[in-house]
């Protein structure tokens, strides 16, 4: 996400032209007893407009913020003590407001001219009336001892312009949001103030915001200092944007000054469906979620799902897109309390998914948000009308990768055929396994650029997809425990295995990554001559068409680490095995079972091997080391 500097500030501060000091009346009454009280204002007897911008200007040239009341129909806000609060309302015809006290906080009152909570929503208007819900512009605070009471802004004025590339989108704009905003919080105690969204959007029937947008925020100079970021979220002809705002090193928001900004955005890529026909969504929950998650079809209003106390959510039907969108950082599944969705539809129209996968985690900031307790486990599990995901975004290294976060993601999508980038280059323990499992018309898969694995991070990854022809490049070096276990269990149609060029491997590594693929010709290159317990157990189990082993030059064994590795392979008849200590708990056990009843054996001339499924084959021809035609 871009970010954009604030321009220079173009106002300064103006003495407030409006009351500036106000006296208690009554001083028998009890603070917070009921009775009440008057308290005497000094408003100007010409009306004027809330929040104006100057024609005047100050000594050094800068533009003036101008803040004044009418003389009738004005309230203030009284906060004591736990937010509670008290109105005050002018007495016709006079400069008085009479209202009553609330309990104080530490003996002292908060008073707030205009809606406290129209921080909250505003419509993009420079001066507003009370009654349209203006933004709180200035603050007070008294005491019983002392009455007097001194008005001071506690906003500034912030002036947007928004563009997408070049374009400005102001007069299409409809709603803007921004977070990471400061907000009073009045009579905490000195709590300090709230953070959260604002929202700028009309309040009249107008569809659209007029193209001088004027946002009013609560003025922190110890807050919003350098570096400090707002980010937007921007709907405009029908579409949703983002963008971010950065004050930059010397300057602060300050009460009573005017900044204008322009900010750059970029169209929030939400995960999206789209279809050529009639088609509804449905989330099947598992557990009761507590996590905010949105839908917007055919490009209709932003709806939360309803996912508490049932298994599946009513269908959400849509004929052209559905776009979803959430605030969770644990993604879709939270291992810790078993609890998640997974989407699925009701009919067979077919399915494309594009967007990035971040806007369920945190859609207003997408591309920095961390990723690293999000799951998307089982999401599409059984989704038989999702058909290309080609253009779906998934989580890279930059923001972090949890555990399991893909596993399982597309199992069973049998009418899959083009599947997603995965960028990523290091991995978490199990974060791809099961993903493509038995999605049974997948081809092609997506490149594996991985050099940094993670236990189990392949694991059964493509097994059952029975139309894979071809494999991706393998280019890691040192493994992890069962990290390419089944990877490619069951790829019928597999007839080339990728490069192998891993030296240092691990328990498991390649225990059954081949196991039943029927077509697979040509076995890759097994370099390494250290083994690991049960690496290549099952490794080519039942691989029909093999004819030739790879070499397999280590020395000494490991447990189980041939076990069953040539099982079945009926037309396999060449093996080159050069170990010269089989002293390991079952490292032969059934390796050659079932293999072609002739064939050549080499082996290390100062080796003798047993006869039969657990040494060399019976009814082969022996060669020692050294007279291989390999």
């Amino acid at each position: 996400m871009k970010k954009f500097l604030f321009c220079t500030m173009i106002a300064s501060l103006l003495a407030l032209t409006g009351c500036q000091k106000e006296e208690l009346v009554n001083d028998n009454n009890t603070p917070g007893g009921g009775d009440k009280v008057i308290l005497t204002a000094n408003i100007q007897s010409s009306a004027q407009t809330r929040v104006t911008l100057d024609n005047d200007t100050d000594g050094d040239g800068n533009q003036i913020v101008k803040v004044a009341w009418n003389e009738s129909g004005e309230k203030f806000e009284v906060y004591g003590s736990s937010g509670a609060h008290s109105t005050f309302t002018q007495i016709a015809g006079t400069n008085q407001f009479e209202g009553e006290l609330p309990e104080p906080a530490n003996g002292k009152y908060d008073v707030a001219y205009g809606d406290i909570s129209s921080l909250d929503e505003q419509d993009g208007k420079l001066g507003q009336s009370t009654a349209d819900n203006s933004p709180v512009l200035m603050y007070a605070m008294f005491d019983n001892s002392s009455p007097s009471i001194t008005f001071e802004h506690i906003t500034a004025i912030l002036k947007p312009t928004f563009k997408v590339g070049d374009a400005d989108i102001d007069n299409t704009i409809t709603k803007i949001v921004i977070d990471n905003v400061a907000k009073p919080n009045l009579g905490s105690g000195g709590n300090g103030p709230q953070y959260g969204e604002i929202t700028i959007a009309p309040t009249s029937p107008a569809t659209v915001l007029d193209d001088d947008i004027y946002i009013h925020l609560m003025a922190m100079p110890q807050i919003y200092v350098a570096d400090y970021e707002f980010t937007f979220t921007v709907t405009a002809g029908g579409k949703d944007y983002t963008g971010s705002l950065t004050i930059p090193t010397g300057m602060s928001i300050e009460e009573g000054k005017f900044y204008t900004a322009t900010i750059a955005l970029e169209e929030i890529p939400y995960l999206t469906f789209t279809v050529g026909g009639e088609q509804s969504l449905v989330l099947d929950v598992m557990g009761e979620m507590d996590r905010s998650i949105e839908y917007s079809a055919d490009g209709g209003d932003w709806t939360e799902f309803d996912m508490k106390g049932s298994n599946a959510t009513d269908p959400v039907s849509f004929t052209n897109n559905l776009r979803m969108r959430g605030k969770s950082a644990s993604g879709t599944y939270d291992f810790e309390t078993s609890k998640g969705f997974m989407i699925s539809f009701t009919e067979n129209t077919p399915v494309t998914c594009s967007g990035d996968i971040r806007t369920l985690v945190d859609y207003t900031n997408y591309e920095t948000t961390s990723t690293a307790t999000a799951c998307f486990y089982d999401l599409f599990k059984n989704c038989s009308a999702l058909a290309d995901a080609s253009e779906l975004k998934l989580i890279s290294n930059n923001n972090g990768m949890a555990a399991s976060c893909y596993n399982n993601m597309f199992k069973g999508c049998t009418n899959l055929t083009k599947a997603p980038k995965l960028p990523a280059t290091t991995l978490a323990e199990k974060c791809y396994q099961y993903m493509f499992s038995d999605c049974t018309n997948l081809t092609t898969a997506p490149s594996l650029p991985a050099t940094t694995l993670a236990e189990w991070c392949y694991s059964s990854m493509f097994s059952g997809c029975e139309s894979l022809e071809t494999a991706p490049a393998l280019p890691a070096t040192t493994l992890k425990e069962r990290c390419y276990n089944a990877m490619f269990n069951g790829c019928e149609k597999l007839t080339e295995a990728p490069e192998l060029p891993a030296t240092t491997l691990a328990a498991s590594c390649y225990n059954q990554m081949f196991e039943r693929c029927f077509g697979l010709l040509t076995a890759p290159a097994l370099p390494a001559t250290i083994l690991a317990e049960k690496c290549y157990r099952r490794m080519f189990f039942q691989c029909t068409s093999l004819t030739t082993a790879p070499a397999l030059p280590a020395t000494t064994l490991a447990v189980q680490c041939y076990e069953e590795m040539f099982s079945n392979c009926t037309k396999l008849n060449y093996i080159k095995m050069l170990a010269t200590d089989i002293s390991a708990s079952n490292c032969l056990s059934n390796w050659v079972s079932g293999v072609a009843s002739t064939g050549t054996f080499v082996k290390n001339g100062n080796m003798t091997l047993p006869t039969g499924v657990n040494g060399i084959p019976s009814g082969w021809t022996i060669i020692p080391g050294g007279n291989s035609p390999m």
